[in-house]
């Protein structure tokens, strides 16, 4: 039996993208828009918002066959391991890695009978038991893990003050470290989704990263057009 024992390090060792009852992990509420602006014009005008540190750019990045391939540790700031670079926001698919897919009416790790998407039957014809392509289940074996590293430094305008990170829109699901700590998990992958990540900052260089689930429970709702 396959053991995961780098995706959930720090979190419990259940699939939460298979579980329907979970679609967050310390994430805040979801709210009406609003910004951290110090006046009118910055409210206007969200680019110069002294209270808004922007991390889209390049991004470290790698792609796991499974979770169970995410290299050990790879969250942690003295982690060696090797990375290519990514521009975020982006689709990997569209960047060089794995391959795009649309579907209308079918579900892409399902196999269609003339044509098979992403997954593939066993050639007996018989699927493997863990991966039952019925709801909340997604495929273990042929689910792709993109795994995603930031550096930043903290700005001093920031000190003494609560500091949230914010993701726009991540698909399907994702786990997110600071600095190596856990901080939380989210889906609804076309929802902004914000953790409050205060106490695992720290002055000078910071670490994000992020491992991203292409397919979870989410997607069996969220797949059709």
């Amino acid at each position: 039996m396959l053991e995961n024992k780098t995706v959930f390090h720090g979190f419990h060792r259940k699939d939460d993208w298979q579980n329907q009852m979970v679609t967050a992990i310390n994430r805040e509420p979801a709210h009406a828009p609003w910004g951290a602006y110090t006046g009118e014009e910055e409210a206007v005008n969200r680019s110069i918002s002294k209270n808004i540190f922007d991390l889209n750019g390049v991004w470290d990045f790698a792609l796991a066959d499974t979770v169970h391939c995410v290299p050990e540790g790879f969250f942690l700031p003295d982690h060696k391991g090797d990375f290519d670079k990514i521009d975020v926001p982006g689709n990997w698919e569209l960047q060089g890695y794995d391959k795009p897919v649309y579907t209308n009416t079918l579900y892409p790790f399902i196999p269609d009978i003339d044509a098979p998407y992403l997954t593939k039957v066993r050639k007996d014809g018989k699927r493997n038991a863990h991966e039952e392509y019925t709801p909340p289940y997604v495929p273990l074996t042929q689910n792709h893990v993109g795994l995603y590293r930031r550096t930043f430094t903290l700005p001093d305008t920031y000190n003494d003050k609560d500091v949230f990170i914010r993701f726009n829109g991540v698909e399907s699901a994702y786990y997110l470290w600071v600095n190596g700590n856990p901080v939380g998990y989210s889906q609804d992958s076309k929802l902004p989704g914000e953790f409050n990540v205060t106490q695992f900052l720290k002055k000078g260089e910071n670490l994000i990263a992020l491992a991203v689930l292409r397919f979870s429970d989410g997607t069996w709702l969220e797949d059709q057009d």
